[in-house]
């Protein structure tokens, strides 16, 4: 059962989405990239993708990512929306050695849905360089 509820106190209003439902959308699955150019620098990216089976046309989505694993309860900040029924995201802003937490929301005529499941993607290190041989 979803139900939304707004109520107006003096000048403030307040908009309140309850919910006893599973998410929504499901993030299934996450793919890491890892590409290296011939100058020995490196970049990562995480490309996200979900299935949303429940929500009509005209749904776009928004993309929250935390710092760390998905345990505990993760301070999530959004990076990013989608278009309209675009349901993957590339997350090209990660760091080398580092884990982040995803998660995504349903956006539909201004109201958002309650957040997927969460996902982890662990940033491989960049691989050493400089390496040399000395043949005696």
């Amino acid at each position: 059962m979803r139900r939304l509820s707004a109520k107006t106190t003096g000048s403030q209003s307040d908009v309140e989405i309850c919910s006893d439902a599973a998410p929504v959308v499901k993030l299934v699955s996450i793919a890491l990239v890892w590409c290296a150019s011939l100058a020995a620098q490196s970049a990562h990216t995480v490309a996200l993708s979900w299935t949303d089976t429940t929500n009509p046309a005209g749904t776009s989505y928004n993309v929250y990512r935390a710092a760390g694993a998905c345990t505990g309860s993760p301070a999530f900040a959004k990076i990013g929306s989608t278009p309209v029924s675009v349901k993957t995201y590339t997350d090209s802003a990660v760091a080398s050695a580092a884990t982040y937490c995803y998660q995504v929301t349903a956006v539909l005529n201004g109201v958002e849905s309650v957040p997927s499941n969460s996902v982890a993607a662990v940033i491989p290190p960049d691989p050493p360089s400089g390496l040399s041989v000395v043949v005696h």
